[in-house]
């Protein structure tokens, strides 16, 4: 392998990081993050307390960002420590704040909204899902909930209607005259029965027309009502292991075109990351982002230019990437201590917004917006040992991002093995300093198949799985 080519990665965005929050117990999460008609961030954070008996309590934690610090506005407790829940949160066109809990168990399911801001916080009538199944009535909520183009809420619940055979229904409830309405949504064909949704996410376009995703017996599927009635397609079939998936999150662009992200199932191999987008022309399109080792991921977002980004947990805090012009996806570190429940945004300018909660269990936000007040960060974190690599699998150049803390400096090596474990391929092995590294490794010389990158500093060791097509 010739021609190794050191390069030095000028991302098209400066990321401006703030610690925004705290939590001193275990339990805490974001729930997620919406922008005001300002576009100014606001955070859903569900905060936990201890209660008596040893267990913890749950709460609503709102916090904005008004004229240039952090308001944190703490909600009563919603629920009893002994039942679960879910959130989910929009703004409406006035800049009031929806918050949307569900508490299962007890059956059946009840979403308790709260609407307002500071002082002037409404509790809306509850939403009983009459719809539910009285055996199961499993919800799927993750981030179903938005306005119309009327300003009229809306929420997308999932239903298991059998308690022997497992099918799914989905339901549409709007909130109209102080009340909440439910209709089913039509299925999918049959051929796609027999095995509850696992997950679902759901959107609006900019006609108002409803968007479905959702992970059912081993088929991505799609579903709208843009065509004036429900159509559902397989946009994807992956394998017929009906395991749970991890993850599946949507969103849409300025065309009406939907935009998607998931997971394959645990016991397919290689376990990956995939993207899906549809076209103008109707046509869907599949693309591996990379596989093994996931990490976590966001939902997708498409900015005004047609770039779809999203946030990963794979080496850190990282930001990915790809231009509609381009065939492979770019990747940039915006912390390196990585984290867990992330959330991300665009605004109408454009603008990038990230939260995630750290290892450390501090929310912190991010923003491209150097405009917003916070300051740019002047300084790097502390490296950390870490090897990511993009794209994978590839047919070109393997780009990778490695980092060497202090404490590892000195002799470095990076080779890749085959699968027998032979080294097939030295890349470096000499003194190298404490920081981060970007490198371009051509791939032109070697068979298809599957091999093993490893990164290795004085006793310690990271290892990537690397497809070459």
């Amino acid at each position: 392998m010739n021609g190794l080519l050191m390069l030095v990665f000028l991302s098209q965005w400066v990321w401006h990081v703030e610690h925004v929050y705290v939590d001193t117990t275990p339990l805490g999460t974001v729930q997620g993050l919406v922008l005001d008609s300002q576009c100014d961030p606001v955070i859903l954070y569900l905060d936990s307390y201890p209660v008596e008996g040893g267990s913890y309590g749950h709460r609503n934690v709102v916090i904005e960002w008004q004229e240039g610090s952090w308001r944190i506005d703490t909600l009563p407790p919603w629920v009893a420590p002994e039942e679960g829940g879910s959130q989910a949160c929009f703004m409406d066109t006035s800049d009031s704040l929806w918050i949307g809990s569900v508490d299962c168990p007890p059956y059946p399911p009840k979403y308790k909204f709260f609407h307002g801001w500071g002082d002037t916080w409404d509790t809306l009538p509850s939403l009983v899902d009459s719809l539910a199944n009285p055996y199961i009535g499993l919800i799927n909520w993750p981030q179903g909930a938005f306005l119309d183009f009327l300003g009229i809420p809306m929420i997308v619940t999932s239903d298991t209607i059998s308690d022997t055979l497992g099918f799914t229904k989905f339901g549409i409830y709007r909130f109209e005259g102080g009340a909440w309405q439910g209709e089913w949504i039509p299925q999918p064909d049959p051929i796609y029965y027999g095995s509850e949704a696992f997950y679902i996410d759901a959107d609006r376009d900019c006609n108002s027309n409803i968007h479905i995703v959702s992970l059912q017996w081993g088929y991505f599927l799609h579903g709208s009502n843009e065509s004036g009635s429900w159509e559902w397609v397989a946009a994807d079939s992956v394998t017929e292991d009906p395991l749970p998936w991890a993850s599946a999150s949507l969103c849409m662009d300025y065309k009406n075109q939907p935009h998607a992200l998931f997971r394959t199932s645990p016991s397919f191999e290689p376990d990956q990351l995939r993207y899906l987008f549809r076209d103008t022309l109707g046509q869907w399109h599949v693309d591996t982002i990379f596989t093994a080792s996931l990490g976590i991921w966001s939902n997708p977002v498409v900015d005004r230019d047609g770039v779809v980004h999203f946030i990963s947990t794979k080496g850190g805090i990282s930001h990915y990437y790809k231009n509609p012009s381009d065939t492979a996806w770019h990747n940039e570190i915006i912390d390196y201590l990585g984290g867990a429940y992330l959330h991300m945004a665009t605004d109408s300018l454009g603008f990038l917004h990230v939260v995630w909660f750290n290892n450390e269990r501090d929310v912190y936000y991010a923003t491209t917006n150097p405009d917003i007040g916070i300051p740019e960060s002047q300084h790097e974190p502390k490296p950390r040992l870490f090897l990511s690599v993009a794209p994978n699998p590839t047919r070109g150049a393997l780009k990778l991002k490695f980092g060497i803390p202090l404490e590892d400096e000195g002799l470095v090596s990076l080779k890749i093995y085959d699968v027998s474990g032979r080294v097939v391929q030295t890349i470096f092995s000499e003194e190298k300093p404490a920081g981060y590294y970007d490198l371009s490794i051509p791939t032109s010389s070697f068979s298809a198949g599957t091999y093993f990158l490893r990164l290795e500093a004085k006793n310690k060791a990271r290892t990537e799985k690397i497809i070459l097509r």
